[in-house]
């Protein structure tokens, strides 16, 4: 959660080298050309901005709130505001994204096409540890958990919990074998 300003500048920093933006110049010209590293860099930007008005109770928070809307309907991504960690890496935005975890860890990677949410109630949304990679397509769905430096399969649904170091793949999702 960003609550100072460091905070902030450490979350923008982690965010840019995910996504492979090395320094304001780049990020410019990436973002001319139309790169999808500076366009997820600019809707993270957009995000970090309106999650640190929010947690400080500026008055900016309105503001910040519509520009990460307008962003989020422009490049399909929808990610609810102080849920997810530093270093989130997208590396395509077509088809899609909606990450409604309780918390997602830090360092992890968003494939397109990819659901987190929730099932009956708000109540039962999931939580991703850090370093996950979640593949093109996957849905995680309901109260579960998946650990660690797991990675969930291009299409697979995840209904159950997922352990540490696991891969997972099909409907419903299974582990084919645990990371050394």
């Amino acid at each position: 959660m960003i609550t100072k300003y460091s905070d902030y500048k450490f979350y923008i920093k982690m965010d840019a080298q995910a996504n492979g933006v090395n320094s304001r110049l780049d990020y410019i010209v990436k973002l001319l050309y139309g790169n999808i590293g500076a366009l997820v860099y600019r809707y993270l930007k957009a995000l970090r901005k309106y999650e640190y008005a929010l947690n400080t109770g500026s008055v900016c928070r309105h503001w910040y709130r519509i520009k990460l809307r307008r962003l989020g309907n422009k490049y399909g991504i929808t990610i609810i505001p102080n849920t997810v960690g530093y270093g989130l890496s997208i590396p395509h935005i077509e088809g899609g994204i909606v990450l409604n975890c309780r918390k997602m860890g830090n360092n992890c990677m968003v494939g397109f096409g990819v659901l987190c949410g929730n099932k009956e109630n708000q109540e039962n949304i999931p939580t991703i540890g850090d370093n996950v990679k979640l593949y093109t397509g996957c849905k995680v769905i309901g109260n579960i958990t998946i650990g660690n430096n797991a990675e969930v399969a291009p299409n697979a649904v995840v209904v159950k919990d997922v352990p540490e170091n696991a891969i997972v793949a099909g409907i419903p999702a299974k582990i084919l074998r645990i990371k050394e």
